[in-house]
């Protein structure tokens, strides 16, 4: 682009955007990219971070953004977690929007799996969300930094979530809950 500029103005392209202007220095095309950037992630951490509304953007505007984000995010979590969706009920949206604002990019899956931690610590989860969380634990783990890794490797696997236990091998499934014996499924 500088040597375009550079043909029409007649100054060498490392001397534009450099050149003074009655005593000032013309910004440069970088100037303008880097001052973009800080407006686009002003943008979207206002929108997805929780951060205040930045200047020159009506509010009106950014809460409905933020309501469709919302409610697009909290889909794409119920797709994973549909029996937690459940339990949520109503509250559903809001619940997914106060785990997501710390972390506005975290995964589906990890924002369901805080959620229904949330749930298991209150003892207000479901049968069906108890054995859906039982189930998710057979197949990730939390690191320490808090992020959900597959869990690799071949054998007995458990996960445990109120009154849901689950063993696994491979993809055959036992489900044990208290008072009862056992109760195999294949699926």
């Amino acid at each position: 682009m500088s040597d375009i500029a550079s043909q029409h103005t007649g100054v060498p392209a490392n001397d534009l955007g450099t050149r003074p202007v009655d005593g000032l220095t013309a910004p440069t095309p970088e100037d303008h990219l880097v001052d973009l950037a800080a407006r686009q992630w002003g943008l979207v951490n206002a929108l997805l971070g929780g951060a205040a509304d930045p200047p020159g953007f009506a509010p009106e505007l950014l809460a409905a953004a933020r309501h469709a984000l919302a409610h697009k995010r909290a889909g794409e979590v119920a797709h994973r977690w549909p029996e937690l969706a459940r339990a949520y009920g109503s509250g559903w949206v809001a619940a997914c929007a106060a785990v997501t604002v710390s972390r506005p990019t975290s995964a589906a899956m990890r924002t369901g799996w805080v959620l229904a931690l949330r749930l298991a610590d209150d003892r207000a989860l479901t049968n069906q969300a108890a054995r859906e969380l039982a189930l998710a634990a057979t197949r990730w783990r939390m690191d320490t930094a808090g992020e959900l890794t597959p869990r690799t490797g071949r054998g007995l696997r458990w996960g445990q979530a109120g009154d849901a236990v689950v063993l696994t091998w491979g993809e055959r499934r036992w489900w044990l809950r208290a008072g009862e014996r056992r109760q195999h499924t294949s699926s």
